[in-house]
């Protein structure tokens, strides 16, 4: 989940190593928080950073729901069998899992959820 949320700040002109020099005051949603200037030579305003902040929360959230909900859930179905073996007969796991990647899904990308979230749509 982290390697995603340094990915989207990476993408935005923001790799890891410049993000403990960006101070408290940015990247927190702040009204007044103070231009910041990234590796492009770009200058990041206060709205600018909350998106940002925004897309990298995102990507962080989806990030957890694929590792839990998507490998957890089908590493921890067998003790000794792999999934292949085992194959996949739970129609209630599976359900279960459609229903988690769907409520994802509406949260992140139906517009007046996500603003009650603060998500935003992942742009690649």
């Amino acid at each position: 989940a982290l390697y995603a949320y340094f990915v989207v700040m990476s993408y935005f002109g923001f790799p890891p190593p410049m993000l403990p020099s960006l101070g408290r005051d940015s990247f927190y949603g702040h009204t007044k928080s103070a231009p910041v200037v990234n590796r492009y030579g770009e200058v990041i305003g206060a709205n600018e950073q909350a998106l940002i902040i925004a897309n990298a929360q995102t990507a962080f959230f989806l990030a957890i729901l694929i590792c839990q909900v998507l490998f957890n859930v089908f590493c921890c179905k067998t003790r000794l069998l792999s999934i292949l073996q085992h194959g996949i007969r739970n129609n209630f796991m599976l359900f279960g899992i459609l229903v988690s990647v769907a409520l994802a899904m509406f949260v992140v990308f139906v517009p007046g959820v996500r603003a009650i979230f603060g998500f935003v749509p992942i742009p690649f």
